[in-house]
């Protein structure tokens, strides 16, 4: 039921709400060369990651995951994009 607690937060709920927009305007996009794809992908995968951590801090999620996990998945999506060049 925690978990359902930390969901209910503004911060996430305005996190999910910018989830959609950026992934609305990824599929949008349809080249994964295009510089508005790119930007939508990472913005993505930033607001995924800020999810992770509020869910963490809230602990919502185990206390066994890393604090900064958030940062992680941030830093190795990172490393992916700037691949695609």
């Amino acid at each position: 039921m925690t978990w359902f607690l930390a969901l209910a937060t503004p911060t996430v709920i305005l996190l999910f709400v910018a989830l959609t927009i950026f992934g609305y305007l990824a599929i949008r996009s349809r080249n994964i060369r295009n510089f508005q794809f790119q930007i939508s992908m990472i913005i993505l995968v930033w607001i995924t990651s800020e999810i992770v951590g509020n869910m963490i801090e809230s602990s919502a999620l185990d206390t066994a995951m890393p604090r900064d996990l958030g940062l992680w998945i941030h830093l190795i999506s990172m490393t992916a994009i700037s691949d695609l060049h």
